[in-house]
């Protein structure tokens, strides 16, 4: 309930061995998106899940890692990070949580045409029916009105609800 967040004093808590308090400081970075919070974000990405990690702290850790992908779209992320931020993405979208790819996803659309490409293999690849969907609703305005990748996108996913988000995705884009 604080805004701004005080970056400076949640900063040493991005760290910490217990994975509860991992998840609280990166959430509460992530609530109000400032650059010196996306610095410290693309600092821990890759930290390894926390030391005595039981089931739930696998469980927080994953969160932790959500939140980072969130916390990396476009509007959070000063210019000169923004390069490093959509690397970090495309490594969180191999994660092997779906909540995590979802939003790494989801952040990758707010780059627009820098991240096609993995917006476009998500949506052919992620073993996840919701990591796809997901991808296909963040896609619409990366992918735009191009008639030809709709149509491919479409071809590759049998699945109707996939369809059905292909289909009003490509509508707003006004394809169709």
């Amino acid at each position: 309930r604080f805004s701004p967040a005080p970056v400076a004093e949640i900063a040493p808590h991005l760290r910490s061995t217990d994975a509860a308090i991992r998840w609280a400081a990166t959430y509460a970075l992530t609530r109000t998106p400032k650059p010196e919070a996306a610095a410290l974000l693309l600092e821990v990405v890759d930290l390894p899940a926390a030391a005595g990690a039981g089931s739930a702290a696998r469980s927080a850790a994953s969160d932790v890692r959500a939140h980072i992908a969130r916390g990396l779209a476009r509007s959070g992320v000063p210019d000169s990070l923004q390069a490093l931020a959509r690397v970090a993405l495309g490594r969180l979208l191999a994660d092997a949580h779906p909540h995590v790819r979802i939003n790494a996803v989801r952040s990758l659309a707010t780059y627009t045409t820098a991240s096609r490409g993995l917006i476009q293999a998500t949506i052919a690849n992620d073993p996840d029916a919701n990591v796809r969907l997901a991808a296909i609703q963040a896609a619409s305005p990366v992918i735009g009105p191009d008639s030809a990748l709709w149509e491919s996108l479409f071809a590759a996913d049998t699945s109707t609800m996939s369809r059905i988000a292909i289909v009003q995705a490509a509508n707003q884009q006004g394809f169709l």
